[in-house]
């Protein structure tokens, strides 16, 4: 009975090795930071005329709702 006791504490100290790695394996790593250099001007200016184009949309959305709760709140 000693030996499987032997046994099963030798796995258990394997598997703790074995997380203990994978932990600092993990909390040392570094996030791949992307070059933004090579993409090109017209990609960014692109990018920001749409964020620009959504914003607009919002802004009427914005402007139909609230109209369109004035004229509930004037027929009420």
């Amino acid at each position: 009975m000693a030996i499987t006791r032997l046994k099963r504490k030798a796995l258990r100290n394997k598997l703790k090795a074995k997380k203990r790695n994978f932990m600092l394996k993990h909390l040392l790593a570094k996030p791949v930071i992307k070059n933004v250099a090579n993409l090109e001007k017209e990609d960014i200016s692109t990018s920001k005329k749409g964020n620009k184009e959504k914003e607009a949309n919002k802004e009427q959305l914005n402007k139909n709702i609230k109209e369109d709760k004035k004229e509930k709140e004037s027929i009420a």
